[in-house]
């Protein structure tokens, strides 16, 4: 008997953006998004008609694809990040794990490309999956004014039944970190977030 899984993927996936986030050299931390131990973000939270604010915070250093990350904590879950380079990378969003660490942002502007391939566990249950990857530098208005950023769009297709596609829009501010994030399910706009003033 076939089994529909697209109900569970829909349920976890849908929190991908909000707000544990999808947020040089080998390290935890850079100019872009400094993440020291203690550091909070508090970001508004848009998901249909829903409107909150969740404080997420850098808990404690962990191990990311052979190189030193930290893990981030809010009420929606738990993610974990690390910089290579210009390439800031993870293994688990928001409690959605992938197999080998997938770049979901860089700070330099490249084309669109096929970045990764490999498994990503969701509900305890492993799909293959692919992501193409484009980085552009862009003026952001946010309500503090505008602001330039280094936006990344990452599209996330799972082999699932029925395939999935996530698109994830970040917005990356030097010193700041990430300042906006949209995630996109379907080519339907599922969830924005926004860095709150205070928090930058």
């Amino acid at each position: 008997m076939a089994v529909n899984y697209s109900s569970q993927i829909s349920r976890k996936f849908c929190s991908l953006v909000g707000v544990a986030l999808l947020l040089v050299g080998c390290r935890s931390s850079n100019e872009w998004l400094p993440m020291p131990l203690g550091k909070t973000w508090d970001y508004s939270i848009r998901k249909g008609l829903n409107k909150s604010i969740e404080r997420v915070r850098v808990t404690r250093h962990v191990p990311i694809g052979g190189t030193e990350g930290v893990e981030l904590a809010s009420p929606t879950g738990v993610t974990r990040l690390a910089w290579v380079n210009d390439r800031l990378i993870s293994d688990m969003v928001v409690n959605s794990r992938f197999k080998t660490p997938v770049t979901i942002a860089r700070t330099q502007e490249v084309n669109a490309y096929n970045s990764w391939q490999g498994d990503v566990e969701v509900a305890g249950i492993t799909y293959p999956a692919s992501t193409q990857l484009q980085v552009v530098e862009e003026k952001l208005d946010l309500v503090s004014g505008k602001v330039n950023t280094m936006h990344s769009t990452l599209i996330l297709t799972i082999d699932s039944v029925p395939k999935r596609t996530i698109q994830i829009d970040t917005w990356l501010q030097k010193g700041v970190g990430i300042v906006r994030q949209e995630q996109q399910i379907n080519q339907r706009m599922d969830t924005q977030i926004e860095l709150l003033p205070h928090s930058s």
